[in-house]
C-alpha cells in the first residue's frame, strides 16, 4: 500500500509553470473566468512512467517482532476497554496507551500492545475499520528498545 507517496505528472517539471498557466481560468485583463482554455500537450515530452515523489521520511526498519501498534483517528470519548473489545478477534490486548495533551485531555491516538507479534499484525487487518463512527489507522510501531 503506497499511503506515503503521491503521483505527480506524466510530463517534465519544467513544463508545469505553462501547465498552470494555460489551466488557469481566470482571465488576467478582466478577471473573469475563460472556461475556454484547454491543454495543449503537444509540446511536452512524455515520460514513459509517472514520477513517484516520497512525502515523508522513510520509516525506520525493524527487524524485530514488535507487538505493538500505533493508532489514531480515535474519537475523543473512546476508552481503553472499548479498544480492548474491538480488538478481541486479533488477539488478547495487554495494555492500552493514549497519548494525552499537557491539560490532561486525549490527543486522539495512542499505541496498543498485544500478547504476540502474530496479533499485533493479525490486528492490522483491522487499518480503516469503522471503529465509532471513525475510520481507524494502525501501523505497526517501533518498540523502544528497536528503536536505539
Amino acid at each position: 500500500i503506497l499511503t506515503n507517496f503521491v503521483c505527480v505528472s506524466n510530463f517534465q517539471a519544467e513544463a508545469a509553470p505553462t501547465a498552470i498557466e494555460a489551466t488557469n481560468p481566470l482571465d488576467k485583463e478582466s478577471d473573469e473566468v475563460d472556461y475556454s482554455s484547454s491543454l495543449d500537450y503537444s509540446d511536452a515530452e512524455e515520460e514513459e512512467e509517472p514520477m513517484i515523489v516520497n512525502l515523508q521520511p522513510p520509516r525506520p526498519t525493524t527487524t524485530g517482532r514488535s507487538r505493538t501498534l500505533f493508532v489514531c483517528n480515535l474519537v475523543l470519548q473512546v476508552k481503553k476497554s472499548d479498544i480492548k473489545e474491538f480488538f478481541q478477534e486479533a488477539g488478547q490486548v495487554v495494555d492500552v496507551k493514549f497519548a494525552m495533551g499537557p491539560d490532561g485531555s486525549f490527543r486522539g491516538f495512542g499505541h496498543i500492545l498485544f500478547a504476540s507479534h502474530e496479533e499485533a499484525q493479525k490486528a492490522l487487518g483491522f487499518h480503516c475499520r469503522i471503529f465509532f463512527g471513525r475510520e481507524i489507522r494502525l501501523d505497526m510501531a517501533v518498540e523502544s528498545s528497536q528503536s536505539r
